[in-house]
């Protein structure tokens, strides 16, 4: 199964990773995960505050995609981002992409 969690405001953290955590506890068998953000919610991923949360996931295994187009508007230099955090050129194409490779479209 696949999913893809569509994260685009702050307020949306926790319960995109506790979606993440319950997903991959919840479902047996071969499993892929992607949080993908787009929008000023981008300025979290540089903040120590969210780098903690987000290596309290270290855990689960979930991919974080960044969209290109957000860190540019938003005056984010994508090379001090999290090394494991992927940058993609456009988040509503990769969405689209995601969608289209029968992964389902969380927004939590």
């Amino acid at each position: 199964m696949k999913m893809v969690l569509h994260v685009s405001n702050t307020e949306q953290w926790p319960t995109a990773f506790a979606n993440v955590r319950n997903f991959i506890q919840g479902i047996q068998g071969v499993k892929e995960v992607i949080v993908l953000v787009n929008g000023a919610v981008v300025k979290d991923l540089v903040t120590p505050t969210f780098l903690a949360l987000f290596h309290e996931q270290d855990a689960f295994d979930f991919k974080l995609q960044v969209c290109s187009n957000a860190l540019r508007a938003n005056e984010i230099d994508p090379n001090i981002l999290d090394k494991t955090m992927e940058v993609v050129p456009s988040g509503v194409v990769q969405l689209t992409l995601l969608q289209n490779q029968g992964f389902a479209y969380i927004k939590p």
